[in-house]
């Protein structure tokens, strides 16, 4: 939690520094995270050969906030509502199904450039940031605990991480505008897992690629 206090308080300096006075928008909208998650095998005591898992998608609310540095250029806070991820056994696990469940809190940070002025009506862009993904809320499903031999904790480490988005903005009026774009970032994590002291470990390359669409207000 105090990691993401400080992430969020520097966010808010650097918008605060990086842009006095100039227009600044909020959006809403939805996503869809597509995970492509891929992992090694797992790792540990009675663990058997193949053992894997792999990260289902999800669909969250998003919202973004915004302030522009010039005709061109602004820089972006993007939030979502933490999405609860399934995971499910592949490999020798894959007849278990789903075996965990994960939530993420996934800031990111972007500075985004237009390749065209404020005041056109189609306005696509590029961005390149920086993403800190915190995992929470880990648990093992009653199938999962089955197969590792008992009741069983679970655990993923933070992430940071490059991050990169394009997208279109269609401004419908002055205040008012349209927003769909596609965002990847460079998320990985180190999962362990506890069964009454039967320690078991893997590293999962999650790879997203989100697909948002939202409307937004500037002022």
């Amino acid at each position: 939690m105090n990691t993401r206090i400080s992430l969020l308080a520097a966010a808010s300096l650097a918008f605060s520094a990086g842009a006095q006075a100039q227009e600044q928008s909020f959006s809403l909208g939805i996503a869809q995270v597509s995970i492509n998650s891929k992992a090694s095998d797992l790792r540990g005591p009675f663990t058997p050969a193949g053992a894997n898992l792999k990260v289902d998608d999800a669909t969250t609310l998003v919202f973004s906030y915004t302030r522009r540095v010039d005709d061109r250029f602004n820089l972006e806070l993007a939030l979502g509502l933490p999405p609860t991820h399934d995971v499910q056994g592949k490999g020798t696990l894959a007849s278990v199904g789903k075996i965990a469940e994960v939530k993420q809190f996934s800031p990111t940070m972007f500075v985004n450039y237009s390749f065209a002025g404020p005041k056109a009506t189609l306005q696509p862009f590029v961005g390149v940031g920086v993403n800190y993904t915190n995992f929470y809320g880990g648990k093992s499903t009653p199938a999962g605990s089955n197969a590792s031999g008992g009741p069983t904790s679970i655990t993923l480490t933070d992430s940071f991480g490059l991050a990169a988005q394009v997208g279109l903005n269609w401004r419908i009026d002055e205040r008012w505008f349209a927003s769909a774009k596609i965002a990847t970032a460079q998320v990985k994590s180190d999962l362990t897992s506890n069964s009454a002291g039967l320690i078991r470990t893997t590293t999962i390359d999650f790879r997203p690629v989100v697909f948002a669409v939202s409307g937004g207000y500037r002022f």
